[in-house]
């Protein structure tokens, strides 16, 4: 049955496709370096995909579990001074068979280390899936880890990372750091290459082909298996000394300041003491220049005793207070709002105030205009004829009464008079 999927990512693909549409490469997979295992090459239930990496004594591959159909990762033992069949079988080159065996033998116990700490769930660190030992050499299956390293990730940005994610991450590398040193081993290898940042932030311990247990590691000697990488190296094992969870200790704090600077000075030699961040001029809290001083220092004694002693000071760095929400300036429509509601609550009140006085004004004849006019509406002159056709007369309109109802009004009314009809034309009728 042929394998449908892209060997570059691993995604299935449809019949005919010539460019895989997850990733753009080219269907069928380029090769890989000539001297690697081709895209396509069978690993028993394992089908070997494109090259993702190269060190001094191994190359790592992605690949495919035909039986769980999920990704992996398989890294291969493959040094420096080796070389390969047609078949794809490993041979040192000639007079290299002592060294390939010690290294082989060496790899093959960084494989026994990572299960172990896989079935101890060590947490971030990538689990070992299988070992095969096979073609004059030895393969160790893991996860595949989606991501990049840090270093790569610190080089893409071309600047550091904000002091509260460098202290984040450190503070799970150091968690992770803390679980191996508790199960006798050292990882003498920590920088920013071997730590992987995942997709989703997370954070794994790679490449532990430095690892040594805790009693190889205090009766160290250059004829066991030396190993030192320049920056993040302590004296004591750049000199092939008898090392211990310091040596770890050294290298984490050599991480923290790079995580923040981006690099290091150009005047700092690896065994001096790194300079302050706040004197480089970057904002951090002073207890993170504190850890990492502790961590750095030359002389063993000098450091954290322990990763867990360093893990409690990373966590005592505490995060700076939120800073309050600015306030909103006010508006300048408010005030003008605020402004016209004042003016229209005056003009309601001063028109209230001016009704209650007019209603409490009394005229000369002792009652209100109200009043006189209640008392008139009650008690009615019998003497006065109304008609349905007729309005009731009152005091103020003398000179508005219909002619022919002056004579039905009494003497109480001398003063009043008949009025002249209005002349009114025909269309006012």
């Amino acid at each position: 049955m042929a394998f449908s999927r892209c060997l570059a990512c691993m995604e299935k693909l449809s019949p005919g496709t010539s460019v895989c549409p997850s990733c753009g490469s080219p269907v069928p997979c380029p090769p890989n370096s000539p001297d690697s295992l081709p895209p396509g090459f069978v690993l028993e239930k394992y089908i070997i995909g494109r090259e993702i990496s190269r060190g001094g004594s191994s190359i790592t591959y992605r690949a495919f579990d035909r039986q769980l159909e999920t990704v992996r990762c398989i890294k291969e033992f493959y040094p420096l001074f080796s070389r390969r069949r047609r078949d794809m079988s490993v041979y040192p080159m000639p007079g290299e068979e002592p060294r390939f065996q010690r290294e082989l033998a060496h790899f093959q116990r960084e494989a026994q280390l990572l299960s172990a700490l896989s079935d101890r769930h060590v947490a971030r660190i990538a689990d070992v899936c299988d070992k095969l030992d096979m073609n004059g050499s030895s393969y160790v299956v893991m996860e595949y880890l989606d991501g990049s390293t840090l270093d790569t990730y610190i080089r893409s940005l071309k600047h550091g990372l904000p002091w509260e994610s460098a202290r984040d991450i450190m503070v799970s590398v150091m968690d992770t750091v803390s679980s191996i040193h508790q199960q006798g081993i050292l990882h003498r290898d920590i920088s920013l290459n071997n730590i992987f940042l995942l997709r989703d932030g997370s954070v794994r311990l790679i490449d532990f082909g430095s690892a040594e247990t805790m009693d190889t590691a205090q009766r160290f000697s250059e004829a066991a298996w030396p190993s030192s990488k320049k920056f993040y190296s302590p004296p004591e094992q750049v000199l092939c000394r008898s090392q211990g969870p310091g040596t770890d200790v050294y290298a984490a704090g050599v991480c923290m300041f790079k995580l923040v600077a981006g690099g290091f000075p150009h005047d700092w030699k690896a065994g001096m003491p790194l300079p302050s961040l706040r004197s480089l001029g970057f904002s951090v809290p002073p207890l993170y220049d504190q850890v990492i001083s502790r961590a750095t220092q030359p002389e063993r004694e000098k450091r954290y005793a322990t990763a867990a002693e360093m893990l409690r000071a990373l966590k005592a760095i505490a995060f700076p207070p939120p800073a309050p929400p600015p306030k909103a300036p006010p508006q300048p429509h408010t005030y003008k709002t605020i402004l016209w509601i004042i003016v229209l609550l005056s003009f309601v009140s001063i028109f209230l105030i001016w009704r209650g006085l007019q209603g409490s004004s009394v005229p000369d004849g002792g009652q209100s205009l109200s009043q006189q006019s209640e008392s008139v509406s009650r008690e009615p002159d019998a003497s006065v004829a109304f008609t349905m056709e007729t309005p009731a007369p009152s005091n103020g309109l003398k000179n508005h009464l219909i002619p022919g109802l002056t004579d039905a009004f009494p003497a109480d009314f001398p003063d009043l008079k008949p009025a002249e009809p209005p002349q009114l034309g025909r269309e006012e009728y």
